[in-house]
């Protein structure tokens, strides 16, 4: 997860040099893996097919490592996305357990990992039941703990923990933190380096999270605050669209 840029841009030449056709499809317009998996949902969602996404994994499926372990996860994830936009709860939770599988079973796990299997195992909480839904999310916090010791700068261990907090009741110990780690998270950059294999995800959930935070408290105007901080960072999200009236 930390090689050097040289490094990185020398495997995907490397890469370039020995996919398919059909696996240059999939990778042709970005280095940017989050950017190729977004594209593979949104096509997926417009021919109502798991087809482009299963052609990504397809391409990982053949990769070595830690990095492409990571992002197969990743895909695994969104592949869960799709499935419960098509109300298919027990595929989209199959895509959760494999991904959480695949990041449990790595030997050597970085921050962004554990950041990872965190928020996979969160959003495993909703299709869990009884006791099962208080072990996913002790383990889930435990993970983004440790991502957040190791790394204080690792943003997505700390959007996991306000996760946590922010989507438990009041009555249960919940919306107590969700304000000092959203503010966390908002403050670290989104990607550390250039890197087109680093995750950059999560910044804009974090922003938009405690937007509803601030709106739900009756505090308009942190929320316009960083509302004005979110469009200025990321003005071409379409998240902001419906606090548009709000401010």
């Amino acid at each position: 997860m930390n090689k050097l840029i040289f490094c990185c841009i020398l495997l995907f030449l490397s890469f370039q040099n020995t996919i398919s056709s059909q696996e240059r499809s999939v990778y042709k317009d970005s280095l940017e893996m989050e950017k190729v998996i977004e594209r593979s949902l949104y096509k997926a969602e417009s021919i109502y097919s798991e087809k482009p996404i299963m052609a990504v994994i397809k391409v990982l499926d053949k990769k070595q490592g830690n990095i492409w372990g990571y992002w197969k996860s990743f895909t695994l994830l969104y592949l869960s996305y799709f499935y419960e936009q098509q109300k298919e709860p027990s595929k989209a939770k199959r895509a959760l357990e494999t991904a959480a599988s695949l990041i449990e079973s790595e030997s050597e796990k970085t921050t962004e990992d554990y950041a990872l299997l965190a928020y996979i195992q969160c959003l495993s909480i909703q299709y869990a039941k009884g006791m099962e839904c208080g072990v996913l999310s002790t383990k889930s916090r435990n993970n983004a703990k440790r991502a957040v010791r190791e790394d204080p700068d690792n943003l997505r261990g700390w959007l996991v923990l306000g996760v946590l907090d922010y989507f438990t009741p009041r009555q249960l110990g919940g919306k107590e933190l969700c304000e000092e780690y959203f503010m966390k998270a908002i403050q670290l950059k989104a990607r550390k380096s250039a890197n087109p294999y680093r995750p950059g995800w999560g910044k804009p959930d974090a922003y938009q999270l405690l937007m509803d935070y601030y709106l739900e408290c009756g505090e308009k105007g942190k929320a316009r605050n960083v509302y004005q901080m979110a469009v200025k960072e990321f003005p071409d999200t379409k998240q902001w669209d419906k606090y548009g009236k709000e401010f």
